[in-house]
């Protein structure tokens, strides 16, 4: 693989993994924000900030949990290819 290829590829899976880092982040901001309102106790003002941090925790635990699992996979490995075939 060309250090040109290398390089675009890297970029490639560091811009993936950040954008759906930051999408599953979102998700999980809306999940946990819902599950507190419905399932946390009831909320003694109407800007409930416990639920606001739940959904930020949750959020942020997926997305880098999310963002970190896809920057592993979709990184380019080394290549195991022999150069040069052996003798017989």
């Amino acid at each position: 693989m060309t250090q040109r290829t290398k390089l675009t590829r890297v970029a490639a899976a560091v811009v993936f993994s950040l954008i759906m880092g930051a999408l599953l982040a979102f998700g999980g901001f809306l999940l946990g924000t819902y599950l507190w309102s419905h399932f946390g106790p009831a909320p003694t003002d109407p800007d409930d900030t416990d639920a606001l941090l739940c959904g930020l925790f949750t959020g942020g635990l997926i997305g880098i949990v999310g963002g970190t699992t896809l920057l592993w996979k979709f990184w380019p490995r080394a290549t195991t290819e022999d150069p040069k075939p052996r003798p017989r």
